[in-house]
């Protein structure tokens, strides 16, 4: 069975009139400084109308994977919303591989932000106008080095990524996305917007 952990990746979306690009370059780490242990709750839940479910967590062994991503990433969007361009979004986010052996990207998630909507694809109408009471609509897509372009939903998708990346080096991952029109200024320090959300694994999926 392979071995598989997440961690997530917090990308706030901004306007900024100078069109200034900021990145926070601080890594959220994928690997725990001790290796877990199995544990199930005290606690019990009384099932509802015959039904009732039990969350199972996975939790990685922190010498068999580690890996960081940049905590926090800004992009400057357009009040009048549309395709991000160049200039929009950094031309150096990575996932760095701190392993002695290869990992695989197995998944990529997007879970909107409070005052957002996540559109599945850069097609989707909801991009043509900003939603009643939120700031606006974004979806993003990622394009590994040497790799195809994967627009990030809101689940995981079907055909797994399994972007490779080497034992002690980073995979550049370019960003892409589109937002809808924006019904107020977010300011220069950016609004939270979407949350990226990985799963790398030891083996492809």
């Amino acid at each position: 069975m392979s071995t598989t952990k997440r961690t997530t990746l917090k990308t706030a979306c901004a306007l900024a009139l100078s069109g200034a690009l900021a990145l926070a370059l601080a890594p959220a780490a994928f690997a725990a400084t001790t290796a877990p242990s199995p544990t199930v709750d005290s606690n019990g839940t009384a099932f509802v109308d015959n039904e009732q479910s039990t969350a199972v967590k996975v939790a990685t062994d922190a010498t068999q994977l580690s890996a960081e991503v940049p905590l926090n990433m800004k992009i400057v969007a357009k009040p009048a919303g549309g395709e991000l361009a160049a200039g929009q979004v950094p031309t150096t986010y990575a996932i760095k591989n701190t392993s002695s052996l290869s990992i695989f990207v197995t998944d990529v998630t997007a879970e909107a932000g409070t005052n957002w909507t996540y559109a599945d694809s850069s097609a989707d109408t909801s991009l043509n106008s900003a939603p009643s009471g939120k700031t606006g609509v974004i979806h993003l897509g990622l394009t590994p080095a040497s790799g195809t372009l994967l627009e990030v939903e809101k689940t995981a998708s079907a055909t797994h990524p399994n972007w490779e990346i080497a034992a002690t080096t980073s995979k550049t991952i370019a960003v892409s996305g589109k937002t809808s029109p924006l019904s107020k200024q977010t300011g220069d320090d950016g609004e939270l917007a979407a949350t990226l959300h990985y799963t790398i694994a030891a083996t492809q999926a």
